[in-house]
């Protein structure tokens, strides 16, 4: 039987639903020897009145790096190596 899983990737923001994900694709890492790919995307497009654009999306950037971080620590106790990218584009529903 071929790897159907060989590389597996879970969007990441701290949501309940990516931590299922997370969840699940830990046990398809397992099962299937597969690689994890973790990405998180910062959102471009939004306007926002309060602060200027620049200062917003460096904080949103720290945000991503830090949960990025606090995950791939966490799947490291675990012997899951991830690769870890921060991203920026629109965010498609």
């Amino acid at each position: 039987m071929t790897n159907s899983f060989k590389k597996i990737l879970v969007p990441i923001d701290s949501s309940i639903y990516s931590e299922k994900c997370l969840e699940r694709a830990c046990e398809l890492v397992d099962a299937f020897n597969s690689k994890l790919i973790l990405i998180y995307v910062v959102e471009k497009s939004l306007t926002i009145n309060l602060l200027d654009r620049k200062e917003y999306l460096n904080i949103i950037r720290k945000f991503g790096t830090r949960i990025l971080e606090k995950v791939n620590e966490k799947l490291s106790k675990k012997g899951i190596i991830a690769k870890i990218f921060l991203k920026e584009g629109n965010i498609v529903n």
